[in-house]
């Protein structure tokens, strides 16, 4: 894979804010993480069923396949992927750079 084609997954990756919060919450909670401490960190949306029916049939299978992320679909568990490293670094910056974005 090129790196343009993993700057491309990266980017779309981040580009929902549920994957976004999901990926960077991930950054500091290695190497498990599951739906409960989402929600105590307001990882989701507000309508939380409306947000975790999302998760489980979009947007956490859309990350186990870029292999971003691996994940457990009976304890709802998930930790970091094989390609992990290939999205940390922007989940960082945007971490790192989030209060000053408009």
């Amino acid at each position: 894979m090129t790196v343009g084609n993993q700057i491309d997954r990266a980017l779309d990756a981040v580009s929902h804010t549920y994957r976004r919060r999901l990926l960077v919450a991930l950054l500091d909670h290695s190497p498990r993480y599951g739906m409960g401490a989402l929600r105590a960190g307001n990882g989701v949306g507000t309508d939380l069923q409306a947000s975790e029916i999302q998760l489980f049939h979009s947007h956490l299978p859309k990350l186990e396949k870029q292999g971003y992320i691996t994940w457990n679909r009976e304890s709802g568990e998930f930790g970091k992927g094989p390609n992990w490293g290939e999205v940390e670094p922007l989940l960082r910056l945007l971490r790192d750079y989030e209060d000053d974005r408009p």
